[in-house]
């Protein structure tokens, strides 16, 4: 498939304007407390300066412990996890007790949970809290690659057997095809792609930009990650470690940052101040051909 055949950045756009309108809901000033795992995967779509425009304040990382903000509302950004519930239940105990008067709402990635909203009521705070959803879906990585969002999903899959990973992707494949048209052939290789295959049908027009989507269970070929990597950007992520398209090297090595603010895609990189995170591209002056 050529490398203009499709414009992924329509999936960067849709992304993107998801995540401004969450934010828009929430009228006035916010501070955003982002689950740490998010970061990489929002700065790959946004910047903080485009945050800021939609009227977010400061930013923490959703983690143990007081919460200190200055806003009246304050938005929690995460995956529908346990203990982010608990932590952001202890939030809102904290601040009760502290007489501090908060409006909170909840937005979980990529869908709504039931489970979420039964801890919620069980911690006793599930009346203080706005519920909404953030459907985060793939990723465009570079001009012809894009990724789902969610690290680990082999293992949650196959160690827990959490299908509602597969409905999730599925229905990001299904976004896709509302754009570029439905693919006029699917493929499978192993159970779990037995199971996805299905939940991607649609019934839209056949597309003109590809003639067949293959999806292949990452159990039928565990040898492949293993082997060492032998391209260029290969070898990059071998000796350094690439994390959502960005790789981190000393500031001594790199020229200065440029002044657009961007998501760090962890927390240690946040706080380390000598180094830089460099984005890797294809459109980057250094080329990966």
């Amino acid at each position: 498939m050529e490398a203009s055949a499709l414009d992924i950045n329509l999936l960067k756009k849709i992304n993107k304007e998801a995540l401004i309108d969450v934010l828009n809901s929430v009228h006035g000033s916010k501070t955003l407390v982002l689950d740490p795992s998010l970061a990489g995967p929002l700065g790959l779509i946004t910047e903080v300066s485009l945050l800021k425009q939609h009227g977010v304040d400061k930013m923490f990382w959703l983690e143990p412990g007081p919460l200190a903000s200055s806003t009246t509302n304050i938005v929690y950004l995460c995956r529908p996890k346990v203990n982010y519930v608990k932590t952001i239940a202890d939030h809102i105990k904290r601040h009760a007790k502290q007489s501090l008067n908060h409006n909170y709402t909840l937005v979980l990635v990529p869908r709504l949970s039931s489970l979420i909203s039964r801890l919620l009521e069980e911690e006793g705070v599930l009346g203080d809290i706005n519920i909404t959803a953030y459907n985060l879906q793939f990723l465009p990585v570079a001009e012809d690659v894009f990724r789902w969002r969610m690290s680990l999903l082999s293992k949650i899959y196959g160690m827990d057997g959490d299908e509602s990973v597969v409905y999730d992707s599925a229905q990001a494949l299904i976004t896709i095809q509302k754009l570029f048209g439905s693919f006029p052939r699917l493929l499978g290789k192993g159970d779990h792609a037995a199971t996805y295959l299905p939940q991607a049908r649609t019934p839209e027009t056949p597309s003109s930009n590809f003639d067949s989507l293959i999806v292949i269970d990452r159990r039928v070929d565990m040898i492949t990650p293993l082997l060492t990597q032998l391209t260029y950007e290969g070898l990059i992520d071998e000796l350094l470690g690439i994390k959502n398209s960005h790789v981190e090297l000393p500031a001594s090595l790199v020229s200065p940052p440029d002044a657009t603010e961007t998501f760090p895609s962890t927390l240690c990189v946040a706080e380390k101040r000598d180094e830089e995170e460099i984005s890797l591209s294809s459109s980057d002056a250094l080329s990966w051909n």
